[in-house]
């Protein structure tokens, strides 16, 4: 089996946040919240599709996260970041590798998230 075709079987794996992380539910320092933003032909163009929160795995060393969460289903916001720190636990998360720049990186979503009191 040639690297590309090795490449193409991993990229195609699910994986649960209790396989990724070793927890099945874990809970994420947010860091950050971004818009995700559809493309067409190649092109971004000005419709939002997703939230991406970032932020940190204090269970797992700090391990950085970016999460993919619907925009429907997003509670969390920037008003909230701002004004202390905020943790979350997302809901159904999973994650996928992918290639690029000759090396692996994770691309993780989520059906909703929920802000930790």
């Amino acid at each position: 089996m040639t690297e590309r075709e090795l490449v193409k079987k991993i990229t195609k794996i699910t994986w649960s946040a209790e396989q990724l992380f070793g927890i099945q539910n874990p809970k994420i320092i947010v860091t950050g919240l971004r818009d995700r933003y559809k493309y067409v032909d190649g092109k971004k163009t000005d419709e939002i599709t997703d939230k991406i929160i970032d932020g940190v795995i204090p269970e797992c060393e700090y391990d950085k996260v970016s999460v993919k969460i619907p925009l429907d289903k997003n509670t969390l916001t920037e008003e909230q970041i701002k004004q202390k720190v905020v943790q979350v636990r997302c809901k159904n998360l999973i994650g996928r590798y992918y290639g690029a720049d000759g090396e692996y990186k994770l691309s993780a979503s989520a059906d909703s998230v929920e802000v930790i009191v």
